[in-house]
């Protein structure tokens, strides 16, 4: 759950930021990202054929396997931290800042 409500708020803040710095008539979109969760969740639930089960084994995977996406993401969510950490604010956002009270 927690992962869910993560993943919403650094959705959000990534599509504005890109919304902000994008010329006005392009389009931005993340068909790669969505496709890469989605197999990845596969995976892991069986909804493929070549899923986490069948390569574990039943009992492996009930016992420690299942956890394997969780520490892969350990690793995105210190690549998310390196790259937010490289951003630079906004243009819009410098434009707007001297005038915020």
């Amino acid at each position: 759950m927690v992962q869910g409500l993560c993943l919403g708020g650094e959705y959000g803040g990534a599509i504005t930021y890109v919304a902000e710095h994008v010329p006005t008539n392009a389009a931005a979109t993340t068909p790669g990202g969505l496709q890469t969760s989605r197999r990845s969740e596969s995976c892991v639930t069986g909804c493929d054929h070549r899923d986490a089960r069948s390569y574990f084994g039943n009992q492996v995977f009930d016992e420690w396997a299942w956890r394997v996406p969780f520490l892969v993401s350990f690793l995105l969510v210190a690549i998310a931290i390196y790259i937010r950490l490289q951003l630079q604010e906004t243009p819009i956002f410098q434009e707007i800042k001297p005038r915020a009270r």
